[in-house]
């Protein structure tokens, strides 16, 4: 089943306002769109380096729901995080790094 258009438009303006905070926490990131063969659509967050060459990608799977697609857009900002700066600790009102990895 596809995702209604509201839903994805939904889901296009979270990955948005995700890479603006990865960006803002010193990443540089892009949100990109994919389509499956049959017209599915997912949601891609792409980091790359300090010369723009491609880093890593985080996919977010295929979803039918914004709640499901956001989960998972929320799930690749983690694993952004992680890549990019090591561990990082969540709590449920901002992200913090571990006190060690402060020098």
């Amino acid at each position: 089943m596809n995702m209604r258009l509201t839903d994805w438009n939904a889901s296009l303006a979270h990955a948005a306002e995700l890479v603006d905070k990865l960006n803002q926490n010193g990443c540089n990131a892009r949100a990109i769109s994919y389509s499956m063969y049959d017209g599915r659509k997912g949601i891609a967050i792409q980091l790359f380096d300090r010369e723009n060459n491609f880093s890593t990608e985080f996919k977010t799977g295929i979803f039918s729901t914004f709640g499901d697609m956001k989960n998972a857009l929320n799930a690749c900002y983690h694993r952004a995080m992680s890549a990019q700066f090591g561990r990082v600790s969540v709590s449920y009102t901002h992200l913090t790094l571990p006190t060690s990895d402060l020098v």
